[in-house]
């Protein structure tokens, strides 16, 4: 929703980030996908802007597990393709071009 950017550009990114943003008019949640005609809004209506927490805990999670698979690639060596299909039969090869 072209509104969330325009909050973004007036606020600050670091004050209202655009994927942190839930615009609210008349108790419903605006859908980024609809526009302001789409949703009735008003001139003289209320729009309500919230931000949505960021989750660390699931971003520290994530950095863990990698750290870890790493720390383990160290330590037992990397796998071969064989090693990968047995653990993963739906595995394949992915070349990315140069």
């Amino acid at each position: 929703m072209a509104v969330k950017k325009n909050i973004e550009d007036a606020q600050g990114k670091d004050n209202y980030p655009c994927v942190q943003q839930l615009l609210i008019y008349n108790g419903k949640v605006l859908k980024d996908e609809t526009t302001l005609a789409d949703n009735k809004v008003t001139e003289d209506g209320f729009l309500v802007v919230m931000l949505s927490k960021v989750n660390l805990s699931s971003i520290c999670t994530r950095i863990c597990l990698v750290l870890f698979f790493l720390f383990l690639m160290q330590v037992l060596g990397t796998p071969t393709r064989e090693e990968i299909k047995c653990m993963n039969p739906n595995y394949t090869v992915q070349i990315f071009p140069s």
